[in-house]
C-alpha cells in the first residue's frame, strides 16, 4: 500500500479548528483551556501537532465534534503514527471482495464510478473521508450519505477508533486493563462491541454514573482524550499558571458591630 498524495493535502482553509499542524507553545495555548479538566491531554496533542484551536485563540473544549472533524483528526493521527493508507478506489466502497484483475474488462473507469458518499461536495475533509472509507474505517448506512456536518456520537467515535485498531493492530500498543470499567447502557447498541473492547483497553471510559451514553454527541475534549489514549502518548506537563487562590476575610454584619437599639451614624 502507498500513501496517497491526494489524501495528504490539507484543506484547512475552510476550517481552522482541528488540523493545523503547528506544535503548541506556552504562549499560543488557547485561553479557554486554562484549568479545564482535559487541559493536559489536549496540550499533549497540541505538542504532537495533531490538534489546535480556533483563530480567536480558543479551543472550545466542550463544543461538539462534527463527523468531518472527527475523520480529519483520526486521519492526522494515522499519519502521525506512520500508517500507510490504501487509497485505491473501490466500487461501492471498501472491501468489495472483487480484485482488480477480475474486473478490469467490465468495470467502468475511475471517473465513471459512482460516489461512495453523495454529500461531500462542501466538506473540507472530503478526501480524508473517502480515504478512510476506502480503508474500511468508515461504515455506510445504506443511504449513500456521510452527513459530514452532523455531530459525531460517542458510539460512532468508538467504532471508528476500534476499526483503526483492528485494521492496523501492530500500530497500536494496547494493554488490557485488569479491572476495566463496566457500563450499563450499551447492550444491543450497534457500536457495543467497539465500546466493549475499547473499555477493556482503557481507550474509552464511561461517565461517573456508570453510563457510556453512546448516542450523545462527543465533545472536542472527550474526543481528544480518546485520540491520546489510542496513541499512547505520555501526558505533558501543562505550562499554565496554577489556579489563583483567595483568602476570605470574614466581615461582621452591622448588627454585630452596633447592637439593636444603639444609635448608628449621628449622635443625638
Amino acid at each position: 500500500m502507498k500513501r496517497s498524495r491526494v489524501c495528504a493535502a490539507l484543506l484547512c482553509g475552510a476550517f481552522g479548528a482541528a488540523l493545523l499542524t503547528t506544535p503548541a507553545s506556552a504562549s499560543t495555548l488557547p485561553n479557554d483551556l486554562r484549568h479545564h479538566w482535559a487541559q493536559a491531554q489536549i496540550y499533549t496533542l497540541m505538542e504532537h501537532g495533531l490538534i489546535t484551536g480556533y483563530p480567536d485563540h480558543t479551543f472550545r473544549p466542550d463544543q461538539t465534534v462534527t463527523r468531518q472533524e472527527a475523520v480529519g483528526l483520526v486521519y492526522g493521527l494515522l499519519e502521525e503514527m506512520g500508517v500507510d493508507l490504501d487509497t485505491t478506489p473501490q466500487v461501492g466502497g471498501a472491501q468489495t471482495g472483487v480484485s482488480s484483475d477480475d474486473t478490469q474488462d467490465f468495470l467502468p473507469s475511475q471517473d465513471e464510478l459512482p460516489p461512495v458518499y453523495a454529500d461531500l461536495d462542501n466538506s473540507w475533509a472530503k478526501d480524508k473521508i473517502l480515504c478512510l472509507e476506502s480503508n474500511g474505517i468508515l461504515s455506510q448506512d445504506g443511504t449513500g450519505l456521510f452527513h459530514p456536518f452532523q455531530d459525531m456520537t460517542r458510539g460512532e467515535a468508538a467504532q471508528i477508533l476500534w476499526n483503526c485498531v483492528t485494521t492496523w493492530p501492530d500500530t497500536f500498543s494496547l494493554t488490557p486493563l485488569e479491572n476495566p470499567p463496566i457500563v450499563y447502557d450499551t447492550g444491543g447498541h450497534p457500536n457495543s462491541k467497539a465500546i466493549f473492547y475499547l473499555l477493556k483497553f482503557g481507550v474509552v471510559s464511561g461517565r461517573g454514573d456508570g453510563g457510556y451514553y453512546p448516542d450523545d454527541p462527543i465533545s472536542r475534549a472527550e474526543f481528544s482524550i480518546l485520540l491520546l489514549n489510542l496513541a499512547g502518548y505520555a501526558v505533558d506537563e501543562v505550562p499554565f499558571e496554577p489556579r489563583p487562590t483567595y483568602t476570605v476575610i470574614p466581615t461582621p454584619y452591622i448588627s454585630q458591630v452596633y447592637p439593636s437599639g444603639a444609635w448608628v451614624g449621628c449622635e443625638p
